[in-house]
C-alpha cells in the first residue's frame, strides 16, 4: 500500500503540497486527478524519493523508497517515457534496468512482448513515436513484476487500440492484487478505468472516494422524458414542485422530484412517454465542477 501521510513541498514560495494525506489500496486501480499546477508529479516524485518533503511522510509498504532493496522488484513507475538514451536500444535500455535490479535477461525478453516491441527492441530508441517510448516506459515499469505501480498518463501518444490495451493491462494487474496509482488527464477513460478516485488542486486534497460514489454525491441528477403531451405532463409535474428545464431533441430535464413519481403522475393522467430516464453527470463534468477554482492556467472561451 502507498501511504501519503501530512505531506508539504514548497519550492521557493511556491506551494506544491499541502498537507496532503491519502492511501492507495492493493487489489484496485486508483486515479490520480488535479489541473495542471495541482501537485500531482511533485507527490508521485517525493512517493519515489525523487524529491524530499518540507515535512510528512509518503512510503511504499510502510517503507521509504530511497530504504527499499531492489526497488524495481517492489515500485514499478512510469513519469517521463522520454527519458532514455536515443542512442541504446530498446532492449539494452531495460537490459541495464534489469541488471542494476538483478532481473534476469529473460524478463526483459518477456516484458517486450508483453507490450509489443519484440520486433522492435534493437531499434534505437531516437527513432521510437510518442506511443512506442509510452510502451517502452510501461515495460520498465513492469520489468522487475512488482506489486505496486505508479504510472504518469501511460495512454500518452497511444492509438485507440494501444488506449484500450492500456486500460485492461492496469485492470488486470489490480485483479492480481497489485497497487496501481494512475494519472491521467483523459477523463473518459479514468472513468472506464479507475475504481477509486484522488482528486487535488493546488496541492490539498479535494476528494477520495471510490468512482461510483465520486459521481453521484457531486452529481446533480436529473430525470429525463419525452412525450408527445409534454405540455399537460410538465403542467402536472410543476404542480408537484418539480422543476423543468428544455433538454435536446424535444426533451426536457426535470428536477426535484424521483423517476418512480414522474411515473406515476404520466400514468394517472393517462399521458404517454417515449422517454423516462435518469441522467448523471461525466465524471469530466463533475471533476471539471470540482477543481473550477483550482485551474492555473484558463482559456478564453470563444
Amino acid at each position: 500500500m502507498i501511504e501519503v501521510n501530512e505531506l508539504s513541498k514548497t519550492y521557493g514560495r511556491t506551494v506544491a503540497v499541502d498537507r496532503l494525506s491519502f492511501q492507495v489500496k492493493p487489489g484496485r486501480v486508483t486515479g490520480f486527478l488535479g489541473p495542471n499546477g495541482a501537485g500531482k508529479s511533485t507527490t508521485m516524485r517525493l512517493i519515489l524519493g525523487l524529491d524530499t518533503p518540507d515535512s510528512g511522510t509518503a512510503t511504499v509498504g510502510g517503507l521509504a523508497y530511497a530504504s527499499l532493496t531492489d526497488p524495481m522488484r517492489q515500485v514499478g513507475c512510469l513519469l517521463d517515457a522520454r527519458a532514455v538514451h536515443g542512442g541504446r536500444s530498446g532492449y539494452h535500455h531495460l537490459l541495464w534496468l534489469a541488471q542494476s535490479n538483478r532481473i534476469t535477461r529473460s524478463r526483459v525478453a518477456r516484458v517486450l512482448e508483453l507490450v509489443g516491441l519484440a520486433d522492435v527492441a534493437h531499434r534505437p530508441a531516437r527513432q521510437f513515436s510518442l506511443g512506442m517510448a509510452q510502451r517502452l516506459g510501461v515495460a520498465a515499469a513492469l520489468l522487475g513484476d512488482p506489486a505496486v505501480l505508479i504510472l504518469d498518463e501511460p495512454a500518452n501518444g497511444l492509438d485507440t487500440d494501444g488506449i484500450r490495451w492500456i486500460r485492461d493491462l492496469m485492470r488486470g494487474l489490480a485483479r492480481e492484487g497489485r497497487t496501481v496509482l494512475l494519472s491521467s488527464h483523459l477523463m473518459s477513460e479514468m472513468e472506464l478505468t479507475a475504481d477509486h478516485l484522488v482528486v487535488i488542486g493546488q496541492g490539498r486534497l479535494l476528494a477520495d472516494a471510490p468512482m461510483t460514489d465520486f459521481i453521484e454525491v457531486n452529481s446533480p441528477s436529473a430525470t429525463l422524458i419525452r412525450s408527445p403531451q409534454a405540455a399537460i405532463l410538465i403542467q402536472q409535474l410543476a404542480q408537484a414542485g418539480a422543476t423543468v428545464g428544455p433538454g435536446v431533441d424535444g426533451e426536457f430535464e426535470i428536477r426535484g422530484l424521483p423517476r418512480a413519481e414522474i411515473g406515476d403522475i404520466a400514468a394517472a393522467h393517462q399521458i404517454t412517454l417515449h422517454k423516462l430516464s435518469t441522467r448523471r453527470s461525466t465524471l469530466e463534468e463533475v471533476y471539471l465542477r470540482m477543481t473550477e477554482a483550482s485551474v492555473e492556467f484558463r482559456g478564453e472561451q470563444r
